[in-house]
């Protein structure tokens, strides 16, 4: 399989980034600044990540599923912060880690279908 350094650093950036919002999702009593965090962090890191893959002319395939299994999580954090900003919901500390074990299952998914794709890649070559 064809692994470089960016295929590790970048999970690792993403799942710190991940933590660092839960973190401040936990610790505080506002969600925003979580949100802010893990909104600006992940988009940063997608738009590294993207022109990293264009520079080194890799395959875009494995980005597109990258993209795939990162975009429905803006949606469950525009939801979270629906729920809890606009209609004044107070969610529980079990309703909000649900919400954030949800992203982070997501991802865990979206690496294992890059394994499976990259090891199929792997096999037809």
């Amino acid at each position: 399989m064809d692994i470089e350094k960016e295929d590790i650093v970048f999970p690792f950036l993403f799942l710190l980034v991940f933590a660092f919002g839960l973190a401040f999702l936990l610790k505080y009593d506002s969600n925003l600044p979580g949100l802010l965090i893990l909104w600006i962090g992940v988009t940063l890191l997608i738009i590294g990540y993207s022109y990293i893959y264009k520079r080194k002319n890799r395959d875009m395939n494995i980005l597109k599923i990258r993209f795939l299994f990162v975009i429905p999580a803006y949606p469950v954090a525009l939801y979270y912060f629906y729920l809890t900003n606009i209609i004044g919901y107070d969610l529980s500390k079990n309703e909000s880690l649900l919400l954030n074990g949800f992203v982070l299952v997501w991802i865990i998914l979206g690496t294992i279908v890059e394994y499976i794709y990259r090891r199929k890649k792997s096999k037809k070559i």
